[in-house]
């Protein structure tokens, strides 16, 4: 299982992927808690903080499996949980050519429990804004709307601030 980056501070580097892929990236939200039970943000990176630099970097036949997580009985949280296979959260960062090919898998049996689910960004910050181009995103979701949950969500990033730019 992929332990996310930047769990409780963002990160504020630079990755350059050099054109390569990562592949079979599996995050499973039960052992991520067992770890740690501050992280709200999952992906490669759980935070991509003010000034970060992601490019070109693909991610394929990667998944996020939440499925399990919110079988865990103590687990109720106020903090908003988001969710994409690059990032979970963006807030004042960079993202040029790259991609995500994969599946995030969602159960929202917890009630009132809000998500933020996207193919490679699960949330932009609606001050600190983003910037992202050529980029693209093939994910499947999957999700059981059973509970009282509110999800948004479903696209290259599943809530972005409209201050965002967004190009190619």
């Amino acid at each position: 299982d992929w332990m996310p980056t930047a769990g409780r501070s963002e990160f504020n580097g630079t990755f350059d992927g050099q054109g390569h892929t990562i592949s079979g990236m599996y995050i499973e939200m039960s052992a991520v808690k067992a770890y740690d039970s501050q992280r709200y943000y999952w992906g490669l990176f759980g935070d991509l903080g003010e000034g970060a630099v992601i490019k070109n970097l693909g991610i394929e036949a990667s998944v996020i499996n939440g499925k399990e997580y919110n079988d865990i009985d103590h687990y109720i949280d106020q903090h908003m949980n988001a969710a994409g296979l690059l990032a979970g959260y963006a807030f004042g960062s960079t993202i040029e050519k790259c991609y995500a090919r994969g599946r995030i898998i969602e159960d929202g049996r917890r009630d009132k429990l809000c998500r933020d689910i996207g193919g490679l960004i699960g949330q932009s910050d609606y001050m600190r804004y983003i910037t992202m181009s050529d980029c693209y995103a093939f994910v499947d979701m999957e999700a059981d709307l059973s509970g009282e949950l509110y999800l948004t969500g479903y696209g290259l990033i599943g809530q972005n601030s409209p201050r965002g730019t967004i190009t190619n």
